[in-house]
């Protein structure tokens, strides 16, 4: 390596690599905007949602939201990091009934509109996928996952509902 046309460039090839990769990016990448009033807007289901975790995360932008299925009494929880204006779900096989309407839970523990609760018939089935549509400041944000996060596994073997 004494030719110094090779020397300098390897010392000046990765630079170059970096400084393409980062203008590419900035050239193409979608710039963050906020929702758009009547629009609807998809929720990405965390990976939490596929397994016996207990809880699934959904997530567009910055709002952030957790379900999760109670003991006891069948029930579902929806917890939101803004307060949202309305919550509507749907679990079964297929969309075929209209969607159940969630309502809020007014406590002094949480700001109004980001806990909301409803009440089931029965716990679902891990095959089951859970349908919901949240409404924020008039946007529309929506996701359809698999219910195998119902079921609580803690890895020592022993599962149970939640």
């Amino acid at each position: 390596m004494t030719n110094k046309h090779v020397v300098i460039a390897m010392i000046v090839a990765p630079i170059l690599a970096i400084l393409a990769y980062l203008g590419t990016d900035a050239m193409v990448s979608e710039k963050p905007a906020p929702a758009k009033v009547d629009a609807s807007y998809p929720l990405v289901a965390h990976s939490n949602c596929r397994y016996e975790s207990g809880l699934c995360e959904l997530e567009n932008g910055d709002l952030l939201i957790t379900i999760r299925f109670e003991e006891g009494r069948p029930g579902l929880s929806l917890t939101s990091n803004h307060a949202i204006d309305a919550a509507f779900v749907q679990i079964g096989k297929t969309a075929v009934e209209p969607p159940n309407i969630m309502h809020p839970v007014q406590d002094e523990t949480t700001d109004s509109g980001k806990l909301w609760q409803l009440e089931l018939d029965a716990m679902p089935a891990a095959e089951d996928l859970l349908r919901l549509v949240v409404i924020r400041n008039g946007s529309r944000f929506f996701v359809e996952t698999s219910t195998a996060f119902s079921i609580y596994d803690n890895g020592f073997g022993v599962s149970k509902n939640r």
